[in-house]
């Protein structure tokens, strides 16, 4: 069910309640001011394929944001100012194949100084990982580039990383 179908049957239940502070919206409220951010963003020229990131704090009006961008048919990317570490110079998530669970997560890490890569960076970096998100998110693994690839108008080039991992000669990993 969609929010919209909620808003319909039962307007007036919380479909948001923040822990913290008890602060609630409503489903008519969450559908009204993402219809309200929907029209926004496609009077900005957004059309549906496109991509959309939002970098925001935990609000009551987080999900707004995302179910804006998905009724109008945008990639919702979430981005998360607390997945810093300073041994990265950038990094790519992705999903890889997995025998067993279908996908899992891979990340590839562009590390600040090339010769701190490897396995105990990486397992620094999963650590970080690991206190910072739900477990979904987390990278199974974590492999490093000297330089992640970018187009020229400087977006990452993820087809260029998922391929390999993608291709029939390519090593399935194992879950962790």
């Amino acid at each position: 069910m969609y929010p919209a179908d909620f808003a319909t049957a039962t307007p007036d239940r919380p479909a948001v309640i923040m822990t913290g502070t008890g602060q609630r919206q409503t489903y008519r409220e969450l559908v009204a001011g993402a219809n309200r951010l929907a029209r926004l963003l496609r009077e900005a020229g957004l059309r549906p394929g496109d991509h959309y990131a939002i970098l925001a704090e935990n609000h009551l009006r987080y999900f707004e944001l995302v179910w804006a961008g998905l009724n109008i048919g945008l990639y919702v990317t979430p981005i998360n100012s607390h997945l810093t570490a300073p041994e990265v110079a950038d990094v790519a998530v992705f999903g890889i194949p997995h025998p067993d669970l279908g996908e899992q997560v891979k990340a590839v890490v562009q590390p600040e100084r090339w010769e701190d890569a490897g396995e105990d960076l990486a397992e620094r970096l999963l650590e970080h990982c690991r206190t910072r998100l739900t477990p979904f998110k987390w990278p199974r693994s974590i492999d490093f580039m000297r330089e992640l690839p970018r187009q020229d108008n400087g977006k990452l080039y993820k087809k260029v990383l998922r391929d390999p991992y993608w291709s029939p000669a390519a090593p399935a990993e194992s879950a962790s």
